[in-house]
């Protein structure tokens, strides 16, 4: 159960890649709620500004697959809610092969989006530039708050757990981007 009111689930998905797209249209199908799912081969940064623009509602979750969202984080997302707020990101719970706390040092140098409440108004309107293959969701905070004014804050009581937290290496081209769109310190 959600404390969040869910009409539909979009999903951008990769033919091929997985399962997820019969996982999330069976959890539609067994609450109710419906389920679009785009197919297509779009990076990740492409994916979330595709997303962005098809949102019919004031506020979304952005969710990636491989995220176990804790409980009650949707509860503690969906109150944090306020006026100035452009979106909300939660802490990474525990796992073996991640140091306690060291996301929360993260924290304040880089947004994520993999589990994010995000008011639609603030990104309908990003336009990710192509080269960028990761960081993008720094991206979009700053596009939250430099573009609309908004707030993009980080609840530390609102966990998750992370399936693949090693999949994104530290790379030349992580380092060439965050420089040149200034998008780490």
């Amino acid at each position: 159960a959600s404390p969040l009111d869910i009409g539909r689930v979009l999903v951008d998905y990769r033919p091929d890649d997985d399962d997820t797209d019969q996982r999330v249209r069976a959890w539609g199908d067994r609450n109710g709620i419906e389920t679009v799912v785009y197919e297509g081969d779009r990076s990740l940064p492409e994916s979330r500004e595709f997303l962005c623009g098809e949102v019919a509602t004031p506020w979304f979750l952005f969710l990636d697959d491989d995220v176990r969202v804790r409980e009650p984080t949707l509860s503690r997302l969906a109150n944090a809610i306020a006026t100035d707020t452009g979106a909300v990101q939660v802490r990474k719970g525990r796992q073996e092969h991640t140091p306690a706390g060291e996301w929360s040092k993260w924290r304040t140098v880089r947004a994520t989006t993999f589990c994010t409440l995000v008011r639609t108004e603030c990104v309908r309107d990003v336009s990710i530039p192509a080269e960028i293959t990761q960081l993008e969701d720094e991206y979009l905070r700053q596009h939250v708050e430099n573009e609309h004014g908004k707030l993009w804050t980080f609840h530390h009581g609102a966990m998750i757990d992370h399936d693949n937290q090693g999949r994104h290496e530290i790379n030349f081209l992580e380092g060439y981007l965050a420089g040149k769109y200034g998008l780490l310190p």
